[in-house]
């Protein structure tokens, strides 16, 4: 594990305003796509990577000069948005990117039913899986030494993953600018699954959160 943990921070933005087709009444997850309007922090921004509490999924900040880095060291090419502290510039943005890796289960595990992160919406169709400690990604789908976008729990947004190799050469060139790193379980693809017999639910009120921010994956 390489930085802090990820940074909690809130947005002045109605949820159901930053997406084209709002929010879900039944799950509470955001809708469609994101639209033009720019998010707009309430609290301080701070630590390179964190992400805001009160939108599902979770969305994330980076730091502008982090993702620069990004580019610099593998050619990482980002889709961003600038995001406003009390309607002020800052130097941390939003990605746009879609993720192109998702986390799965381990074959013979069954999705942990007990947890509101599992179901199926009976409204907007979102199908949403999790088991704490058994879930992993596709080593295969994961572009080493390199950047690749990933959703990895079922209330997180996009995530950043990275190998360890990555990583240190990132400690090496930003000494003075933190960032949160967590590590993630990789495995062969044909070790893993995407449940699809998930209970079904009208409405969810969440009381509690989830969330994975920027991390990093061993080198195999």
């Amino acid at each position: 594990m390489s930085g802090p943990c990820s940074y909690n921070a809130f947005l002045s933005n109605e949820p159901h305003s930053i997406f084209t087709e709002g929010r879900c009444n039944g799950c509470g997850f955001l809708l469609g796509e994101r639209n033009e309007v720019l998010l707009n922090s309430i609290t301080k921004l701070k630590n390179g990577v964190g992400y805001f509490s009160n939108t599902r999924p979770r969305i994330y900040y980076y730091s502008a000069a982090l993702l620069e880095q990004l580019t610099n060291l593998f050619g990482a090419v980002f889709s961003t948005r600038p995001i406003l502290y009390k309607g002020e510039p800052t130097d941390y943005v939003e990605i746009l990117n879609a993720p192109d890796v998702h986390y799965q289960l381990h074959k013979g595990v069954k999705a942990d039913s007990k947890l509101k992160t599992t179901f199926k919406c009976r409204q907007c169709h979102r199908a949403s899986f999790e088991n704490r400690g058994k879930e992993a990604l596709a080593v295969e789908a994961l572009k080493p030494n390199s950047v690749n976008f990933v959703r990895l729990t079922a209330l997180s947004g996009l995530a950043l993953v990275l190998d360890t190799k990555a990583v240190q050469q990132i400690n090496q060139k930003l000494r003075l600018h933190r960032f949160s790193a967590q590590p993630v379980q990789v495995m062969p693809e044909k070790q893993l699954y995407i449940p699809t017999d998930l209970p079904e639910v009208e409405h969810i009120n969440w009381r509690s959160s989830i969330t994975m921010s920027m991390v990093s994956v061993p080198v195999r």
